[in-house]
């Protein structure tokens, strides 16, 4: 998908908070639901895929998350779906900690050539996330990182981050999921 530009931002427009349509995440513990608790907060619309059961490391995915299943439990059909239905993904991860789903999340930003960018919680600076949003300007954000077993650091880090960063646009509308043209079965 090509990234466009629309009209021309100063310097002083990109210290301001992005503004963003519609936030999505797996509902995983951690940086999913920081995420996705922050969205609903702040009044931004919120979306994602979730693995089928709505299947979460501390059991079913509340309800209050407007997540859709997936058709499997694998939690990387959940990743490869969330990064396919988004214009960028933004991952909050510890870098003291890996974390394979996050290295999953990575890989498919990449194999789909869709924007990433990777903030660690030990050294961020938010402007470099307004900045990134501002060259990419996705109107659907993917945002992504370790469970709360994995790094019990990174759900406040993901809130701070978000709170820093975006702001609701309250002008732009984002059907989710995307329209998936009908392919009929050829066999």
């Amino acid at each position: 998908m090509p990234h466009i530009l629309v009209g021309t931002r100063t310097s002083k427009d990109m210290d301001k908070k992005y503004a963003l349509a519609l936030l999505i995440s797996g509902g995983q513990t951690g940086v999913d639901r920081a995420a996705l608790d922050f969205a609903m907060q702040n009044g931004i619309a919120h979306a994602g895929w979730c693995p089928l059961g709505r299947r979460a490391e501390d059991g079913v995915i509340p309800e209050r998350y407007l997540l859709k299943e997936a058709s499997t439990k694998l939690y990387q059909q959940r990743t490869q779906l969330n990064v396919r239905d988004s214009q960028a993904t933004l991952i909050i991860r510890d870098e003291a900690r890996r974390s394979r789903g996050t290295a999953l999340t990575i890989k498919c930003a990449e194999k789909l050539n869709k924007p990433v960018l990777v903030i660690d919680i030990g050294d961020y600076d938010y402007k470099k996330v307004i900045k990134w949003l501002n060259t990419v300007r996705p109107q659907v954000l993917n945002v992504a990182g370790p469970r709360l077993s994995e790094s019990p650091d990174a759900a406040a880090a993901a809130s701070a981050i978000l709170a820093a960063a975006i702001c609701r646009d309250q002008q732009t509308v984002v059907k989710w999921p995307p329209t998936r043209p009908f392919t009929p079965d050829l066999f």
